[in-house]
């Protein structure tokens, strides 16, 4: 019985950890883009994956888009979360100029 309820307690320790750290992702991503633009951004992040932290849908709207293509409103976001980028499995993400 020890050992099953010790094995327990660390499996549910392991998925806590887990789950702190896909908020602390999502966080994380929407404090680089918000400040990585100055501050001027409607910025929305969360955790398409099921719970693992691999995908995310980044939503983006700001007044710094104004007069840029999608191409370049979306390269200059994924230009802020470049090497968050190389962790994830997939993304998401659209801009929209304010």
């Amino acid at each position: 019985m020890f050992s099953v309820t010790r094995s327990l307690r660390l499996q549910s320790s392991a998925l806590s950890r887990h789950l702190t750290t896909v908020v602390n992702s999502e966080e994380s991503l929407t404090k680089i883009i918000y400040e990585g633009m100055n501050q001027n951004a409607d910025v929305t992040v969360k955790d398409i994956s099921g719970g693992c932290g691999s995908m995310y849908d980044v939503q983006v709207a700001s007044s710094l888009f104004k007069g840029m293509s999608k191409v370049k409103q979306s390269r200059m976001v994924q230009d802020l979360i470049k090497k968050e980028i190389g962790a994830m499995h997939g993304l998401t993400l659209k801009t929209k100029a304010l």
